[in-house]
């Protein structure tokens, strides 16, 4: 007997991404007989399309709202879990499974349901493929004998029906095969469409960037020992940022990929955020939760100056506490300040990836464009960018009460400052209150300057 494709698929209703100013909600299924999932709940569906008859009922036993054509209100959580990188300095997300935002895990168990099973049919495909060149060699060696319709009639006629069964089987196994994915409709507000259409104009200005980098991680250094203008190392890997897409996701427009050099790929597509690193490992981050922060970073720069970066001054490779030149080098030499621009992603869940570009103006036209974006959705407000240099401030404290600000006395070692330093750095730093109120956002970062002036104060 020949192979054949018994196995019994499940496949995958579609699934529908409703995006709008309250949010998203999910709907599997198709018209008649479909589930939504949003988060005033689940609701089951059903009716006759064309003929008006509807019903909708709750599924998951809460309350039915008054009016069930309402969309689903989005709401955070009271609580949100402050994702803390456990390397000092790092600039790294946490795990894709702790990333996804609630109201799209269905999405995504969804698609790892989708790309479990498609990939059971590529091993049932390839089965077949072998069985039916075996029946094919099988037949044809039986064709090649002299008189064979006559002196081998019967093994003739079970091994074409032995071929005929492996053909239409494997037809059978390709055609599951490629109905087997999950086809994401993104239901987008026409309203939106237009901040969207300025997104992807800004992305293709930040694209013509000379430079662009993946910060992996921003660490303090000693400037006494180093010589050094600067108060910070920027460790940093180029990368590039295309428009492209994921081929377990159908869109009409395509996601703006952000290459990632220490984790997983940034999508951003019209609703939402992949972190991506392969078809079993990402993440899904709503709009709502995502946290885009522009700065102006003044970086000394000892490697190749980009021509679209604009130059903010010089410093020496070696410098005193004034920051003139160290003249005790001899081969001491200028180097350029540039002012680059930082997109900084963020969320309470745990993304936390860093990018720098040389052409500073590109990179806040599309922080802006996007942050307009958002606030359209959410009615959060617009302005999100600061200020970051890796070049060492003019300090405006003194040695005493930076000592006195680390509660330490005059005679503490280095180690004690440095173990001062981040024991203070991690309990005050911004991330640590990205999800509250602007209030504990203003403490943090005045603290968190204040720390920073200090050690510099101490190690220099």
């Amino acid at each position: 007997m020949g192979w054949r494709f018994r196995r019994r698929m499940t496949l995958f209703p579609g699934v529908r991404v409703n995006f709008s100013r309250r949010g998203i909600s999910t709907t599997f299924g198709v018209p008649g007989a479909s589930i939504n999932i949003g988060s005033q709940g689940a609701y089951l569906n059903t009716g006759i399309p064309g003929t008006g008859l509807y019903n909708r009922v709750r599924l998951d036993g809460g309350s039915q709202p008054s009016n069930s054509s309402v969309e689903p209100e989005y709401s955070h959580p009271e609580h949100p879990n402050i994702f803390i990188p456990e390397e000092i300095g790092a600039i790294r997300s946490g795990d894709n499974n702790t990333i996804t935002s609630e109201g799209l895990k269905g999405i995504k168990e969804t698609l790892l349901a989708a790309y479990k099973q498609k990939k059971s049919l590529q091993e049932e495909v390839e089965t077949g493929e072998e069985a039916l060149h075996k029946a094919e060699r099988r037949l044809d060696f039986i064709k090649m004998i002299p008189f064979h319709k006559h002196l081998f009639k019967k093994t003739l006629q079970e091994r074409e029906l032995e071929f005929n069964e492996c053909t239409s089987s494997l037809a059978e196994a390709k055609n599951q095969y490629k109905l087997c994915k999950v086809a994401i409709e993104v239901k987008f507000d026409p309203s939106l469409a237009p901040y969207y259409d300025q997104i992807c104009h800004s992305f293709e200005s930040l694209q013509s960037s000379q430079f662009c980098w993946d910060v992996t991680s921003s660490v303090q250094i000693d400037r006494v020992k180093e010589r050094s203008s600067a108060a910070t190392t920027i460790y940093r890997k180029p990368v590039s940022i295309k428009k492209s897409s994921l081929d377990f996701v159908e869109s009409e427009l395509p996601a703006l990929q952000f290459v990632n050099a220490n984790g997983a790929d940034l999508y951003l597509f019209p609703a939402f955020m992949i972190a991506f690193r392969s078809k079993t490992d990402f993440a899904l981050v709503d709009y709502h939760d995502l946290i885009i922060e522009y700065s102006n970073v003044r970086f000394v720069e000892e490697q190749t100056v980009p021509k679209d970066a604009a130059l903010q001054g010089y410093t020496w490779k070696y410098v005193n506490k004034n920051g003139s030149r160290d003249m005790r080098f001899s081969n001491n030499y200028q180097i350029p300040i540039l002012l680059y621009g930082e997109v900084h992603f963020a969320s309470s869940q745990g993304l936390n990836e860093a990018y720098e570009f040389s052409n500073a103006e590109s990179t806040q036209a599309f922080v802006a464009e996007f942050l307009k974006f958002k606030a359209a959705i959410t009615g959060e407000p617009e302005s999100s960018s600061r200020e970051k240099s890796n070049v060492a401030p003019q300090s405006k404290i003194s040695k005493k009460e930076a000592l006195k600000i680390f509660g330490l006395n005059s005679k503490a070692t280095l180690d004690e400052i440095k173990s001062a330093y981040y024991e203070l750095i991690q309990k005050y730093h911004p991330d640590k209150v990205a999800s509250l109120a602007d209030e504990f956002k203003v403490i943090a970062e005045k603290k968190t300057k204040e720390i920073n002036e200090a050690y510099s104060v101490l190690t220099s």
